[in-house]
């Protein structure tokens, strides 16, 4: 996807598309880092502050790098000073720039992924179901359909393996006698 996202936009590179070519600065950076947060929250919406900059900051170093790659193929294809393609590979080209911008975050969303700890993708918050072959519990479980409940499960607990080994451990003590039935006085 990365290569897709240098060369599509060389494809189309002596043409501004009817943008102007931009001049590079600080507020543009803050803009794309927000943009970048913007993203990154909406994919994970459980991370604190510090893991969604970090994670627009991930997203701004791939952007630059990106950009930078493109300076040079254009430096190369179109014999241009490497300064000058450099700098319209990273922010004065808009086209190119615009596009980056965009695919950036869906591109590195499972870099992003690994990268923040707690991070809880919004789109499984639904917890996925055991495998069919694989035991939900330790107990017996029952199912029953009828016409008036539906489908009824039940699961009935079994006790923990600890508490059948002690069983099987001979009794110190003798056994209880037998109940006896009850038998009226004569």
């Amino acid at each position: 996807m990365s290569l897709v996202g240098m060369l599509l936009p060389l494809i189309a590179f002596p043409a501004r598309l009817g943008l102007e070519l931009a001049r590079p600065s600080l507020v543009n950076l803050l803009y794309e880092m927000v943009f970048y947060g913007l993203v990154v929250f909406l994919f994970y919406r459980r991370v604190t502050l510090l893991q969604l900059i970090g994670g627009a900051a991930v997203c701004l170093v791939y952007r630059l790098a990106i950009g930078s790659i493109f300076g040079l193929f254009i430096s190369a294809l179109y014999s241009m000073d490497l300064s000058i393609s450099l700098s319209l590979g990273l922010s004065r080209y808009l086209p190119a720039t615009l596009f980056h911008m965009a695919i950036a975050p869906f591109v590195l969303k499972p870099v992003i992924g690994q990268l923040l700890p707690n991070a809880k993708n919004t789109a499984r918050s639904v917890p996925m179901r055991p495998e069919p072959n694989q035991p939900t519990d330790s107990g017996l479980s029952s199912v029953a359909v009828s016409k008036e409940h539906g489908v009824v499960t039940e699961s009935v607990p079994q006790p923990p393996e600890s508490l059948e080994t002690e069983k099987s451990i001979e009794p110190t003590s003798p056994p209880p006698e037998p109940i006896k039935a009850y038998e009226p006085p004569t």
